[in-house]
């Protein structure tokens, strides 16, 4: 009686039911490969298309800009929790404007220092690399007898 509903949530997650079947009869669960659906779905499994109207792109080319846009897509979902930002509703076009100015700037610094970080050798993320950062803290220590120091004056 309770296996009905959850082999059906199982199975249809991560579209298992399109591969499976499933019965329970006579208090027996039984689950099994569907005859039909099982091979095809095997054969485009991990498999995607993509469709441009550029026509002056090779398939390769094709390819490389999709996984540049999905790149682009990431450091997006990347950028709203580098920053901690939310959704915030504006009202005022200057504010929307400021709020996607902001939000591109730390995009682009994000990615600039990706791009460092990988010139550099080291093996971290921008997203690792800040909160690395996080831990470290400047610490500036006097002797007691000496007076701060002055700020030099511009000439």
């Amino acid at each position: 009686m309770f296996a009905r509903p959850a082999a059906a949530r199982i199975l249809g997650r991560n579209h298992g039911s399109r591969y499976y079947g499933w019965s329970f009869e006579q208090g027996v669960f039984r689950y099994f490969e569907h005859p039909v659906h099982l091979s095809p779905g095997k054969a485009l499994e991990g498999k995607y298309v993509i469709q441009t109207e550029e026509f002056d792109l090779s398939a390769v080319q094709a390819v490389e800009a999709y996984k540049d846009l999905s790149e682009v897509e990431r450091s997006f979902r990347q950028l709203k929790d580098l920053v901690e930002m939310r959704p915030i509703y504006h009202h005022r076009p200057n504010r929307v404007r400021a709020h996607i100015f902001i939000a591109a700037l730390a995009f682009l610094l994000a990615r600039a220092l990706e791009k460092k970080l990988k010139a550099a050798g080291v093996p971290m993320s921008s997203a690792q690399a800040l909160e690395a950062l996080r831990t470290m803290h400047v610490v500036d220590i006097r002797e007691p007898k000496q007076p701060p120091a002055q700020p030099k004056k511009k000439p």
